[in-house]
């Protein structure tokens, strides 16, 4: 899809016959959204891992019926207009490839059900630490299918079974296979020991005796297995001593992270005191943190349980990658219990140890609130949790990633809504919503950010809701439609957190020295009964280290203050630790770990099941019904809600931006991302009157505060055409961008949809 501005115009081809014109003198838009469709939405999962590497540069190719599906043309081949077009795809072709993959979906959950199919894994850039310029050249190599991938795999396996069980010499070099302990262990290396002599004795006389520098450089069997075997200890060594225990025993497991866990209750007893930490955290010498969000179900809790399954998945997916790390050593095969660890040894090196083997990642999404506007950036409550959980979770080889992607000014949707994946990224476990001062009684925003964050998002993340503390009983019903979909809903308990303000010490009445004697994290924080507000000192140290850049933007009446970011912060990492314990007493010791996941994400497959069955979410009071009753009329609602989109936007803070993939850029990272041109630069942009030149990403300066700490970031910057420019150009899906959200687009044709955000005043 290409849209095209000139000074007089801008055209969106709209179809084969007609076109949007719009007649402009200046424009500029934050995001454009181009909708996908298929018949089985909500299983797009499936295909995840199966790369199209194709550009989607196409001109005036939009809201057509009849487009083929990809898995059928080259796209990037395609240059389509009103004249040129042929009629070469039928209707017929893009539904029978349609019907095609949704029995196959269907077919790969039957398989998950009854033999225990592992969920396909999404690794996309940002799971690699990679920019997108990094990963588009791994994925130029030749991808096989799902199909050819079983039979390699079954005929590896079937090979290493027979390796088992026929050990063999082969010319210069003896291999030899592991064999299973129990069964032929001992058997198979006497038996071994007893062919070599037989037939090096047989072929004495009958063969000249090798060169003696080569027979030197050979090593015997047992050399071989007995430098194996201990390189083999020492991998299994060197991991408990890198990990402080053994992460493959789960009583270990279990202990690496209540030490840490403890380590943070202590800091936190240090920050509050330990006589306002018990009021504040604790009741009944019990903590607060595992009753401080809850499943709108409150009797069976099913949210949390769907929560801890996938805690569980995490720490499975954990210790089968350190299991893999521990059996392959160099030139051995370290398998846990077996005999015989053997193979040619042409090195001895062993690779380093992985730093860790998943990560667990909390997006934020919210209005300048949640992005703690008026603090400084580590202040907001997702760098506190962040900071709290990092040694909690990354005792046990997970790392922890809070990401403090909140927007002031924003609402849930539809803008973020429609491009949770370009914003979040296509990995979060949890995407919290707090955008209740924004949203108010529009029910339809929190639906389609639940919907479409849940529900599309490819890794399936738990929605948590925070501060619903007005219109209480109309959000716990809305989360519950969440639950009853089949997806993963939770809600800050309002009631914990009126506890918890409770327990702070009321600065009202105290003089200067008892105020001052107070922890720090509590003095000045309550006023007669408010947080941080009302004499005598709460509302002057509402914001901290006011001497640093004093004029910082944000430092308003309605934002909270470090002390509240702090307080949510550290609840929210007393309720993930505390589940975090829970999921791992849950799985116990003698549990088969490759069969327990493979079970659970059977589980999960299942509950997403009702999801793509659901009904749609009420749509009254919806920005849909304001669209004008023709166009409505004309268009499924339903991909809002059902469909994937592909979004080209520039707003910060976003993946897309950080990882390059908007800007198809090797300038990556929260620091060195690609930021374009300053706007006063933008309106100055000039080209002949024959040149056709991208739209260029531009930025406003004024936006940008000067500090030498990190104030925010976030940020409306925009793409930009004017009446001194001449025609310019914006082709939507870059290659990088339909190559790593469109990634299954061989399942998908598209709607023609675009949705255009226009860049607005701040509020």
């Amino acid at each position: 899809m290409a849209i095209y501005a000139s000074p007089e115009e801008m055209v969106a081809p709209h179809s084969r016959t007609n076109r949007w014109t719009f007649a402009i003198i200046l424009t500029a838009f934050l995001t454009l959204i181009y909708f996908l469709q298929s018949e089985e939405a909500a299983e797009r999962f499936v295909a995840l891992q199966d790369v199209v590497n194709k550009s989607a540069s196409i001109r005036g190719i939009a809201n057509r019926t009849g487009f083929p599906s990809f898995q059928d043309q080259d796209i990037s081949e395609l240059v389509w207009n009103d004249d040129d077009y042929e009629e070469e795809a039928n209707d017929d072709t893009g539904k029978e490839v349609a019907d095609d993959d949704a029995v196959m979906a269907q077919d790969e959950v039957e398989e998950d059900v009854t033999e225990g199919t592992k969920q396909t894994k999404v690794d996309d850039s940002r799971a690699n630490n990679k920019p997108f310029s990094e990963t588009a050249k791994e994925d130029e190599k030749p991808v096989t299918s799902q199909a050819e991938d079983d039979v390699t795999s079954k005929t590896t396996d079937e090979k290493q079974k027979d390796d088992k069980l026929n050990l063999h010499q082969d010319n210069d070099t003896t291999d030899i296979q592991s064999v299973d302990e129990e069964e032929n262990g001992e058997t198979s290396t006497l038996k071994a020991a007893e062919k070599d002599e037989s037939e090096t004795s047989t072929s004495k006389g009958k063969t000249d005796t090798p060169p003696e520098d080569t027979a030197t450089k050979e090593k015997t069997v047992q050399e071989s297995e007995n430098e194996c075997a201990s390189m083999c200890m020492s991998r299994e060594k060197e991991q408990k001593v890198h990990w402080g225990g053994d992460l493959l025993d789960i009583t270990e497991v279990e202990r690496l992270a209540k030490e840490q866990y403890d380590k943070l209750i202590a800091r936190l007893k240090n920050d509050y005191g330990e006589e306002y930490f018990t009021k504040i955290f604790e009741v009944d010498g019990k903590s607060r943190g595992r009753s401080a969000f809850l499943s709108a179900n409150k009797e069976d809790g099913i949210s949390l349980q769907r929560f801890k399954r996938k805690l569980k998945m995490k720490l499975l997916s954990v210790q089968l990658s350190v299991e893999r790390e521990r059996e392959a050593v160099g030139e051995c095969y370290c398998k846990v219990g077996a005999k015989l660890s053997s193979r040619s040894l042409e090195s001895n090196e062993m690779s380093p140890l992985a730093d860790h083997h998943e990560r667990f990642v909390w997006a934020t999404g919210g209005h300048s609130s949640a992005a703690g506007h008026g603090n400084l950036f580590n202040q907001s409550y997702t760098a506190v949790m962040e900071n709290a959980l990092v040694d909690v979770f990354g005792s046990i080889g997970i790392e922890f990633e809070g990401r403090a992607y909140a927007m002031g000014g924003t609402p849930a949707a539809p803008e973020i809504a429609l491009c949770n994946e370009a914003i979040f990224g296509t990995d979060p476990d949890v995407l919290s919503w707090d955008f209740a001062m924004l949203d108010g009684r529009i029910w339809d925003r929190k639906g389609m950010y639940s919907n479409r964050g849940a529900g599309l998002n490819p890794n399936r993340p738990a929605i948590f809701d925070m501060f619903i503390d007005k219109f209480v009983e109309r959000r716990v019903e809305e989360i519950q439609k969440i639950e009853e979909r089949g997806l993963t809903g939770l809600y800050m308990n309002p009631d914990v957190f009126e506890e918890m303000k409770n327990g702070i010490p009321d600065t009202f009445g105290l003089n200067s020295e008892q105020i001052n004697a107070l922890p720090r994290f509590v003095r000045h924080f309550k006023c007669q009964d408010a947080l941080e507000k009302g004499d005598p000192t709460c509302d002057d140290m509402k914001y901290d280290n006011k001497e640093v850049c004093p004029d910082r933007k944000g430092m308003a009446s309605w934002h909270p203050g470090w002390k509240l970011m702090a307080l949510w912060g550290n609840t929210i990492a007393l309720f993930l630790s505390e589940t975090l314990l829970d999921a791992i007493a849950e799985i116990g010791p003698d549990s088969d770990r490759a069969s327990l996941l493979r079970h659970l994400e059977t589980e999960e497959k299942i509950d997403y099941q009702k999801f793509s069955k659901s009904d749609l979410p009420d749509l009254e009071g919806s920005f849909l019904t304001q669209i004008g009753d023709e166009l409505l009329n004309e268009t499924d609602v339903s991909i809002f809600f059902r469909s994937p989109s592909i979004c080209h936007t520039a707003r910060l803070p976003a993946e897309t931006r950080y990882l390059g993939i908007l800007t198809e850029s090797d300038k990556v990272g929260v620091d060195g991302y690609d930021k374009g041109i300053p706007k006063n630069v933008a309106e100055f942009l000039k080209g002949g009157d024959d040149s056709l030149v991208s739209m260029p990403l531009v930025y406003d300066p004024a936006e940008r505060q000067s500090c030498e700490f990190e104030l925010n970031r976030d940020y409306k910057d925009f793409f930009y055409a004017s009446n001194k420019m001449s025609w310019s150009s914006l082709t939507i899906p870059n290659k990088a961008e339909a190559q790593i959200y469109g990634k299954d687009a061989d399942r998908y044709k598209y709607h023609g949809l675009l949705v255009m955000c226009i860049k607005s005043c701040d509020w």
